[in-house]
């Protein structure tokens, strides 16, 4: 009996463990290794909110500093709370979509880009809206809508206290001076715009400077060298491969806004920068030549006569004004020759009609301040047709018509695209 007993021991000893329980052990494993990522997935996403939330206080205090550098800078109050928004690269760019066909329509873009084409500023069927939303979505950082009263800024904020600085400053001039009204809704005014531009971006360009001017230090600037070569890089690239109307026209209401601000604020500090913009510079001999702003030169008006009946429907009016023709100029005469032949600008208006057969025709009038003036834009204006058409005695011809000009005391008149020679010179007659 003790030896069967003993025998028995041994084979239990040597039997397999009975299985584990329907969800035992290896079940509860898993189930343990699911719920320990889980914890791990949310203690990581816990710390990203936690460093957004750290990372948009930081920037939160930066823009309250800089609001206050710049209250005192620029000797403006903010008047109400400073309303930001911190977006995504994406939300912006559809914002600025939004904003650019809301401003600009396809069909005047349309038509602003064939007279420009005819004129020689725009590539033909140039897709403006798509090229300046990518040079601005490159570029932009952060911006100040006055639509909305606010300051929106990028998340990653590239090129931050440059853009604070100058943005936060635009938020001070509209709460002084709206710059809705400001700007105007006339699309037929570009050169009004670009003076209006030129104040509004030289101003807050100055007041960066002289910001950063105040506040930096040798280890402010090592820190904010990423951001400036940033701010380099997304300037660059498409910018270069622009139009040169275009390109100029983004630069340098920054640029030479910036030099006419200075004149002013050499004349009688920020008070006198103020005092522009209850009575802002209208054209860009204005901005380019600031003494003329001062002496209260205006631009002569310059009226077209009605030839619908003679080219068709008109399409398109606008003003090119001195920065305009400098730039038309340069492109074919150089930049130097072109500055000197613009420099006499008095005033000029354009209007596109659109011929029967579909052809654009252009009739430019321009008013200079001498007849000496006239004969020098009259000769880079025949340079400049000689390089983009085939001359043919007294006009020029292309595949979209014929091209003529005539000086007759201070006024140099143009007409491009005409039908024939015959039609060139009713038109010519009739622009007196």
């Amino acid at each position: 009996m003790k030896h069967l007993l003993t025998l028995l021991l041994l084979f239990a000893g040597c039997a397999a463990p009975p299985p584990p329980p329907a969800g035992g052990t290896a079940d509860e494993l898993r189930r343990t290794r699911e719920e320990v990522r889980r914890l791990r997935r949310e203690r990581d996403e816990q710390r990203e909110e936690l460093e957004r939330l750290r990372k948009q206080l930081e920037r939160q205090r930066a823009i309250v500093e800089v609001a206050r550098s710049l209250e005192q800078i620029r000797g403006l109050p903010l008047r109400r709370p400073l309303r930001v928004r911190f977006v995504e690269a994406a939300w912006a760019r559809q914002h600025m979509k939004r904003e650019l066909e809301r401003d600009a329509p396809e069909a005047y873009v349309a038509a602003y880009v064939a007279t420009l084409a005819r004129v020689g500023l725009l590539p033909p069927r140039y897709p403006l809206r798509k090229e300046l939303l990518e040079l601005m979505s490159e570029q932009v950082a952060g911006f100040y809508d006055p639509r909305a009263g606010a300051l929106f800024v990028r998340r990653d904020m590239p090129a931050g206290e440059l853009i604070l600085s100058h943005e936060i400053a635009h938020a001070l001039q509209d709460q002084s001076f709206p710059l809705q009204p400001l700007h105007g809704e006339d699309k037929d005014q570009e050169d009004r715009s670009f003076a209006v531009r030129a104040l509004v971006e030289g101003d807050a360009t100055l007041a960066m400077v002289d910001h950063l001017r105040r506040t930096m230090t040798l280890w402010k600037a090592f820190r904010m060298l990423p951001d400036l070569l940033e701010a380099m890089a997304l300037d660059d690239a498409r910018l270069k491969q622009a139009p040169a109307y275009i390109r100029e026209s983004l630069i340098q209401p920054y640029l030479r806004g910036m030099a006419f601000v200075q004149v002013l604020h050499g004349r009688g500090g920020w008070k006198r920068v103020d005092q522009a913009f209850r009575a802002p510079p209208v054209s860009s001999e204005q901005i380019l030549h600031p003494e003329k702003y001062l002496a209260g030169e205006l631009p002569e008006p310059v009226t077209l006569p009605d030839l619908s009946g003679l080219l068709g429907e008109a399409v398109h009016e606008n003003t090119l004004g001195e920065f305009g023709v400098s730039v038309l100029l340069g492109q074919t005469v150089g930049s130097s020759a072109a500055a000197r032949a613009a420099a006499g600008w008095a005033g000029d208006r354009l209007r596109s009609y659109r011929r029967s057969d579909g052809e654009l025709v252009l009739v430019w009038v321009t008013v200079w301040d001498s007849l000496e003036d006239a004969r020098e834009l009259h000769r880079a204006l025949t340079d400049h047709l000689n390089v983009r058409y085939a001359r043919q005695g007294a006009v020029w011809t292309s595949g979209h018509g014929v091209a003529a000009t005539r000086m007759r005391g201070r006024r140099v008149v143009i007409v491009d695209g005409a039908r024939d020679e015959r039609q060139a010179r009713a038109v010519l007659a009739r622009c007196r």
